[in-house]
């Protein structure tokens, strides 16, 4: 789920889901997931959004063999976990 998640925790929860995956959520909605045994999984929007832009470029390359396109390597998440 794209953003915050929160509107889809309960449609997700209705239609038996048992993880949902987001980029990131708020804590109501951790409470909200924790009270229904839905899991989260926060994998950050960093992680989740770079493996769509390398599915693009293979994409577009595909499409247009005569142009060049490359996904930045210098790129990086901007969260340092601990």
């Amino acid at each position: 789920a794209c953003g915050s998640a929160g509107e889809f925790l309960q449609p997700a929860h209705q239609a038996g889901c048992d993880v949902l995956l987001t980029g990131e959520t708020n804590f109501h909605t951790c409470l909200a997931a924790e009270a229904t045994g839905v899991v989260l999984m926060l994998v950050g929007h960093y992680a989740s959004e770079r493996f769509g832009l390398e599915c693009l470029a293979e994409i577009v390359s595909g499409e247009f063999a005569d142009v060049e396109v490359w996904c930045s390597q210098k790129e990086k998440d901007p969260l340092h976990w601990v």
